[in-house]
């Protein structure tokens, strides 16, 4: 049986996150991360 990681796919987001300033990526990370709260919110019972 194969399983397709979600945390190992590609982020079309942070595509050529290098090439960002220290702003651009952290503002990508922290929008990014406030989805976090949502989907597990949405996955409780």
């Amino acid at each position: 049986m194969r399983w397709d990681k979600i945390t190992e796919k590609q982020n079309p987001v942070s595509e050529r996150i290098d090439q960002k300033s220290t702003r651009e990526i952290l503002e990508i990370i922290n929008k990014d991360d406030a989805g976090v709260s949502d989907a597990v919110a949405e996955a409780l019972p």
